[in-house]
């Protein structure tokens, strides 16, 4: 959260360089989910952003799976999705490959006392989460 560690800047500077342009950026990863792994259905604990998919690595046959409330989406290889993640969701990869997705949250937009009201609130997880 809010932490560019130069060890990954220094393995993917591309991605790097495209995420730091990026308004609002909260905070952006790699997400690997093994063949036969699920994730099970949660909410994201908090309102003030947005999740952004890309797929990037995506196996053909039996496809992963995201259901968002009541809405699936199958990945495809460079198709994204941006979704709530404080809605209820879970992901599914029934292949026998990995899944591979990038990860990006960014400030949801709100009104000015309440976009000051997230800020604050981002500031604060970034020191109590890293």
């Amino acid at each position: 959260m809010g932490e560019w560690p130069e060890g990954n800047r220094d393995r993917c500077p591309r991605t790097c360089a495209l995420l730091e342009k990026i308004p609002g950026l909260f905070q952006a990863f790699f997400s690997i989910l093994d063949g036969g792994k699920s994730v099970p259905a949660h909410n994201g604990p908090y309102r003030g952003y947005l999740r952004y998919h890309l797929g990037l690595v995506v196996p053909e046959h039996n496809p992963p799976t995201i259901r968002i409330k009541d809405q699936y989406h199958t990945w495809q290889e460079g198709k994204s999705i941006l979704f709530d993640d404080s809605w209820n969701h879970e992901v599914t990869n029934k292949s026998d490959a990995d899944r591979v997705v990038l990860i990006v949250d960014i400030r949801r937009p709100m009104p000015l006392v309440f976009d000051g009201a997230n800020r604050v609130a981002q500031a604060v997880m970034r020191k109590v989460y890293g």
